[in-house]
């Protein structure tokens, strides 16, 4: 089966005479698939009798029939929205749909009030950071703004390129979908491989005191998440509980990391 397939572009040059001339060895089927299902006639002077029309609809139809797999309703869902797009087919709503349309204007208008929560809670975050006691002899600081990190070490934490810190991280963007701030054991520079190994190796008695867990990364050894306490998000609290945090962390963690790199320096 030899398919032509049209989108926006339009037939030229004889084409499908072509087209059927470069196959005749292999006798293909000749299908002409288009948005409207037309016979390519003025440019297949030759061959315009062998070639079947067939529409981007006439296959959606066909693959929607087969219990498609995801790759294929992927596809689907396309040729759906392309051809609504254009107005050659109705698209039926889901109960999601049909219930924005209806209410359109009162979601717009709480999704605006959406990124003013996020503001307001990156805002409480990065003042209750600004304003915390720093730890006596700690390198301390934002590292990351698209990701904002405010991260607490010692000078000599590092492995070769490779720099450790007890550090608060979250996404901008996340904030109010689930993914709340983040505190952990952070590695920064060229990663050692078997840095992150170390780590959770020789910190696991201290992390299973912070609730601490595996993020599965090297860049995050261990870590746990910053969440509010209630279904609501009261942001002195939720700043205060990050703060509080990553001061517990630091208290934790420093005295072993500081051991750690001691015996490492060590010949």
């Amino acid at each position: 089966m030899l398919i032509e397939a049209k989108v926006n572009a339009v037939e030229h040059n004889n084409q499908c005479d072509r087209l059927a001339a470069l196959w005749a060895n292999e006798q293909p089927t000749l299908v002409f698939l288009t948005r409207t299902g037309e016979m390519p006639e003025e440019q297949a002077p030759a061959t315009c009798d062998r070639w079947h029309p067939l529409t981007w609809t006439q296959v959606a139809d066909l693959v929607s029939s087969t219990d498609p797999a995801g790759g294929a309703l992927d596809f689907l869902h396309t040729i759906r929205a392309f051809q609504a797009g254009r107005g050659d087919e109705v698209v039926t709503l889901d109960n999601k749909t049909a219930f924005y349309l209806r209410h359109r204007a009162d979601i717009e208008e709480w999704a605006a009030l959406r990124e003013s929560g996020l503001i307001a809670v990156e805002s409480a975050l990065r003042h209750a950071l600004d304003e915390m006691d720093v730890p006596k002899g700690a390198v301390f600081g934002w590292e990351d703004w698209t990701w904002p990190t405010f991260s607490l070490r010692r000078a000599h934490w590092r492995s070769g390129a490779s720099v450790v810190a007890v550090a608060i991280q979250w996404s901008p963007s996340m904030l109010l979908s689930g993914k709340w701030p983040y505190v952990g054991v952070r590695v920064t520079g060229d990663l050692d491989p078997q840095l992150a190994s170390w780590l959770r190796r020789e910190l696991a008695d201290r992390a299973v005191e912070l609730q601490w867990g595996e993020k599965g990364e090297m860049r995050w050894p261990l870590w746990r998440r910053v969440p509010p306490r209630g279904e609501g998000v009261d942001l002195e609290e939720l700043a205060a509980d990050c703060q509080a945090a990553l001061m517990t962390g630091w208290q934790i963690m420093s005295p072993a990391l500081d051991q750690l790199f001691k015996e490492a320096s060590q010949p």
